[in-house]
């Protein structure tokens, strides 16, 4: 019962937080692919999708508050200082992840022998750098909420949390599968009727 009273205060002190207050340990500057809008003009990634994308996110979100909640056994003030703190870090790593994405969609063609030795290896280089800052932000967001935790709660989170994030990837995957299949039927439907109710090709 204290967990279920506490829910509800961390996530309206989450969305009363402002973006200044949200900035917080800067990450190293990620190459102009990982920055902002920029990712959405990756193929499919269009306004809606990425509208979609962000709902489910934070919809996932939410239910990592509970989680973590639960596993920790959090107070109410404890709840309060920590999960923005988790939120922060979440923007820098949703920053390089799409990034990192992007980057591997591209790495397709040009293993197909579209692409120079310079363009493959230009490409892993990117990833690989990003992998490190991504290590670097993992130790920055956990020495930042180990201020906030006891040393049991600290220990409890180095094992749930990872476990948490797997799941919420996971689900966030299965989601933007099940929303792309849903698109998929709607464009077929509309070629079909445009074409008279004929047979039609799917071309995904």
């Amino acid at each position: 019962m204290k967990q279920l009273l506490v829910i509800p205060s961390v996530l309206l002190a989450l969305a009363c937080s402002s973006p200044a207050r949200a900035q917080g340990p800067q990450s190293p500057t990620p190459p102009p692919s990982a920055m902002g809008p920029r990712v959405a003009q990756a193929p499919g990634a269009t306004p809606a999708n990425m509208g979609k994308r962000k709902r489910i996110e934070k919809r996932i979100r939410a239910l990592r508050v509970w989680r973590l909640t639960e596993a920790l056994n959090l107070d109410e003030k404890t709840a309060t200082r920590l999960f923005p703190i988790l939120h922060r870090f979440d923007r820098q790593f949703s920053k390089l992840m799409r990034a990192n994405a992007k980057d591997r969609r591209g790495l397709r063609p040009l293993m197909r022998a579209t692409g120079t030795d310079a363009q493959i290896k230009a490409a892993i280089n990117r990833m690989l750098k990003r992998q490190a800052q991504m290590w670097t932000l993992t130790k920055q967001r956990f020495a930042a909420m180990r201020k906030v935790l006891s040393a049991k709660q600290s220990a409890k989170l180095l094992i749930v949390l990872p476990q948490i994030d797997r799941q919420i990837r996971g689900e966030i995957r299965k989601a933007m599968r099940k929303h792309r299949r849903q698109r998929r039927q709607r464009m077929r439907r509309r070629m079909q009727r445009r074409r008279g109710g004929g047979a039609y090709q799917d071309p995904f």
